[in-house]
């Protein structure tokens, strides 16, 4: 659980405490004590337990900051933390860091869980953005014993306003490879809500070690939209380091 500290001037903490848990009990009395790095960062809005986001075993945390200014004013950060986890804990020494660009207020919401079904938790970031120039978007960090792939799907025309009778839209996915062997995801784009359940673009996609992917899709313009979620991506499996891209 979290603990802002805004109105103190207080760098933020969050508490970790191991179940099962019963009574009345002090957050002083946490197992682990997380502690942000600046004062009135806003460390602690978001906590969420990501599972085993690194392989090894333990349930991982991340705590989010959105206004931390690593990366320009009200960049946001998000720190991942390795279980398992005792004592008090520095933000700068969690082990996996994320830091927003200037105004994408990063991490005012975090989440985990397994999106791509390979036995490892991923890791979801919300940026809003403080700016009405710029384009809010959802970064996704898939865990792996390895550093594996980066998603990330944004409006190619933002914002988008989608007026009650409905409306289209046009996103931008990228992909990039982090990992140092080549690999192989399969991607589909589906547009999930009430009373639709629809996949607007499937292909595959073989990335060698730092390789990158762009692609702009279009669902169907002569559908219109009312609200609904975006759904996308898995890996499909490993393929020698040599392959070329596919």
């Amino acid at each position: 659980m979290g603990a802002d500290q805004l109105f103190n001037e207080g760098t933020g903490k969050a508490y970790v405490f191991y179940g099962p848990l019963a009574g009345s009990i002090r957050a002083v009395d946490a197992n682990a004590i997380l502690v942000g790095e600046v004062a009135q960062n806003l460390f602690g809005v978001s906590v969420s337990g990501v599972g085993d986001f690194n392989g090894d075993g333990f349930d991982d945390v991340i705590v989010g900051a959105w206004d931390n200014g690593g990366g320009g004013v009200r960049s946001g950060r998000a720190y991942t933390f390795f279980g398992p986890l005792s004592g008090t804990i520095a933000a700068a020494d969690a082990d996996f860091i994320v830091t927003g660009q200037a105004s994408d207020q990063l991490c005012l919401s975090v989440a985990g869980m397994d999106l791509n079904g390979d036995g490892t938790g991923d890791v979801i970031v919300g940026a809003p953005q403080f700016s009405d120039q710029d384009p809010e978007y959802t970064a996704i960090y898939f865990g792996s014993r390895e550093e594996a792939f980066r998603i990330r799907l944004r409006p190619r025309d933002p914002p988008i306003v989608i007026p009650p009778e409905g409306g289209s839209f046009r996103y931008n996915l990228d992909l990039i490879n982090e990992s140092d062997i080549s690999r192989t995801i399969d991607v589909w784009i589906m547009i999930v809500g009430p009373g639709l359940n629809r996949t607007v673009e499937s292909f595959s996609r073989t990335l060698t070690p730092g390789a990158r992917f762009h692609r702009t899709f279009y669902p169907d313009g002569s559908r219109h939209y009312v609200s609904g979620y975006l759904y996308c991506c898995r890996e499909r499996r490993h393929v020698p380091s040599s392959g070329g891209s596919g």
